[in-house]
């Protein structure tokens, strides 16, 4: 897990991680196993988070199709965010390489629709963003990446000029 925690800070820090993970993976690493830290996340979940692509298609290659999938659709024990939840939230906020990491776990099998501890899925994170400051710009782009369908019908911001107001005069009769 360690090996995929942080960002790379230059070309060197990534290949350095790279050659830390092929090294473990052939000593038997397990990408699947998780911590025994309070969060009990897995170096797939913690991969995701920091945009490890790399990473993650190496776990793939040491993984069975089955395993990978499972890994990738495991909620863990601190907040119930796959890696698909993380790299939907990630990708909402601008960060466009997420977008990358969407379409390989869609295209492995990670499910748009596991509800985290609050009940909310990777999908309605997604559709979220077409109504969030901050994230509306890359909504369309997240949405595509998740490939569920068209993208939701669009919403207005409340305001009272699209309000209906029912009349009541002011003395009614029998």
């Amino acid at each position: 897990i360690a090996a995929v925690t942080g960002t790379n800070a230059n070309e060197g820090v990534a290949a350095l991680r790279l050659a830390i993970v092929d090294m473990l993976l052939d000593k038997g690493a397990d990408a699947d196993k998780e911590e025994m830290y309070p969060m009990a996340v897995d170096a797939i979940i913690r991969a995701a988070v920091f945009n490890h692509l790399d990473c993650l298609r190496k776990f793939e290659a040491a993984m069975t199709p089955e395993a990978i999938k499972n890994a990738l659709n495991d909620k863990p024990a601190v907040n119930g965010l796959t890696t698909l939840h993380d790299s939907v939230l990630r990708a909402a906020t601008g960060v466009s390489t997420y977008l990358d990491q969407i379409r390989w776990a869609r295209g492995l099998g990670a499910s748009p629709d596991i509800p985290e501890h609050t009940g909310r899925t990777q999908r309605d994170f997604a559709a979220a963003a077409f109504v969030t400051d901050g994230r509306r710009e890359n909504a369309a782009g997240v949405w595509e990446a998740l490939d569920v369908g068209p993208a939701p019908k669009p919403y207005s911001t409340f305001n009272y000029e699209n309000l209906t107001f029912l009349t009541i005069p002011d003395m009614v009769s029998d």
